[in-house]
C-alpha cells in the first residue's frame, strides 16, 4: 500500500501545539486534515453507572419449597443413574420410556417458552 505523496505534508508544521487549531487546514485528495483538542469543560473521569438489581429477593415461602423439590429431583436422578449402571436393558428402556412420557405429558409446564422451541 502506497503512503501519502512526499510533496504533501502530513500535518501543518506551522503549529506545533495541539491546543491551538490550525488556521488553514490542509486538503489533499479530498481529505481535510484538522487538529483536535480536548474539551476542558468535560471531566476526564468516567463514572460507572449503578446497574439495576438482577437477583430476585429471597422469599422463604417460594424458595424453600423450590429447594426441597430440587433436592427430590436430584435424588430421583441419582437413583435413575444407579439403575442404569446395573446395565440391565429392561431398567434402561423403562427409564427412557418413562422420561419420554413424562416430558410429553408434563414438560410444557416446567419451563414455558425457555425450554421448548417456539412454534
Amino acid at each position: 500500500m502506497a503512503g501519502p505523496p512526499s510533496d504533501v505534508p502530513c500535518h501543518d508544521s506551522s503549529s506545533d501545539s495541539i491546543s491551538e487549531p490550525s488556521k488553514t487546514p490542509t486538503v489533499s485528495d479530498g481529505v481535510e486534515e484538522v487538529t483536535a483538542r480536548p474539551v476542558p469543560s468535560q471531566p476526564s473521569v468516567i463514572r460507572a453507572r449503578r446497574s439495576p438489581r438482577t437477583i430476585p429477593p429471597f422469599i422463604p415461602s417460594h424458595d424453600v419449597p423450590r429447594g426441597v423439590l430440587f433436592a427430590l429431583q436430584a435424588l430421583l436422578y441419582y437413583a435413575l443413574m444407579l439403575a442404569v449402571m446395573t446395565f440391565q436393558a429392561a431398567f434402561i428402556i423403562s427409564i427412557i420410556v418413562g422420561l419420554m412420557i413424562g416430558e410429553v405429558l408434563f414438560g410444557r409446564y416446567a419451563g414455558g417458552a425457555k425450554s421448548h422451541f417456539s412454534h
